[in-house]
């Protein structure tokens, strides 16, 4: 083959597989997932995720159905998957992230209710409490989610499934990032000034 017909080969070779729908089975790696149009429609649902809620966006006259990726009962931690749905019942459009071939690095050695009584022992027992399964797709450890709303205050803590440390813990009303990048405003109780004229 001469040379100057192997770039325009390698061009050809390379948009023809360029807009093929992601390939995401078996394969041990992080995949974005936006597709749309043919793509979308053409898409197949991981058999590894599981429907969470459907939405009925009226305005729009589409359907978004959103799925959570799972491996055994953990779910993934950012493992989401949401699709648009038309009213013929096509998919328009697919956004989200699945880690295929995802497995444990550990073992699941305590239950949610003695994560909980790891969290308490550092916030104590006040407010509603919600505590869920899941795997870290970075690392591949099981950790358990503990949610403690209150008031004030929304405590998470993650708490490692095997040792029962805690690896993580954050208040999501006053930790983070905010608009732009700036650092959240701590959240202020507003006046409400009531015009007497």
């Amino acid at each position: 083959m001469k040379p100057i017909f192997a770039a325009p080969l390698l061009f050809l070779l390379l948009a023809s597989t360029a807009n093929a729908a992601p390939d995401i089975s078996g394969q041990k790696r992080t995949e974005f997932i936006a597709l749309k149009g043919a793509e979308a429609n053409n898409f197949k649902l991981p058999a590894n995720v599981h429907l969470m809620r459907t939405t009925n966006l009226k305005a729009s006259g589409l359907v978004s159905k959103r799925y959570q990726q799972l491996v055994g009962n953990a779910e993934v931690l950012g493992g989401q998957l949401t699709v648009l749905n038309n009213a013929e019942g096509e998919t328009v459009a697919v956004i989200g992230e699945n880690h295929p071939g995802l497995m444990s690095t550990n073992d699941i050695n305590i239950n949610e209710k003695a994560a909980q009584t790891v969290a308490t022992k550092v916030i104590g027992n006040a407010g509603k409490w919600s505590t869920k399964l899941m795997i870290n797709p970075t690392d591949g450890r099981y950790f358990y989610m503990v949610e403690n709303q209150r008031s004030d205050s929304r405590w998470f803590h993650w708490v490692d499934a095997t040792t029962g440390s805690v690896v993580n813990a954050y208040d999501g009303l006053t930790t983070g990032d905010g608009v732009d990048g700036a650092p959240k405003a701590p959240l202020v109780q507003q006046k409400v000034v009531r015009n007497t004229s």
